[in-house]
């Protein structure tokens, strides 16, 4: 299946928490993925650190993603800055746009398993990931 591409645009991207900027030229989609969360998570037994800066304080809300950033730009924001923790609890990796929430969640009262940030367990998941190679390879 291929995604027909109309229009791009030239970005800014720039962290709000390092002074770390680049320009990205980006496809512009109608969308990317389903809305991520599914669902309201409830992150109150998470504890996640009061010192850390989330890149999206807002992750464990149902949205939907703004930008894919693809493999050559991904391992460039890594920071070596990494929290786990024992059971069911994502992983906090630090990134120059902030910390981020992935991986899996605590069991909640839904009955199917849920990633934040990275991709949900659903049909289209396939189809998100040919998606995901289409828009890399276009130059």
């Amino acid at each position: 299946m291929n995604t027909a591409i109309h229009h791009s645009v030239s970005i800014h991207l720039r962290s709000r928490h390092t002074d770390c900027h680049t320009t990205l030229d980006c496809a512009i989609l109608s969308g990317i993925t389903g809305t991520t969360p599914p669902s309201k998570l409830d992150t109150t037994s998470w504890k996640i650190p009061k010192d850390i800066k989330l890149a999206d304080e807002q992750f464990n809300q149902p949205g939907g993603i703004d930008l894919l950033i693809g493999a050559d730009l991904f391992y460039e924001i890594l920071q070596s800055g990494r929290r786990i923790r024992p059971g069911n609890f994502p992983v906090l990796q630090q990134t120059v746009l902030g910390w981020t929430v992935s991986g899996q969640t605590p069991d909640t009262n839904q009955n199917k398993l849920q990633f934040t940030h990275l991709s949900r367990e659903d049909n289209n998941l396939k189809f998100n990931l040919n998606r995901f190679w289409e828009v890399e390879a276009v130059e």
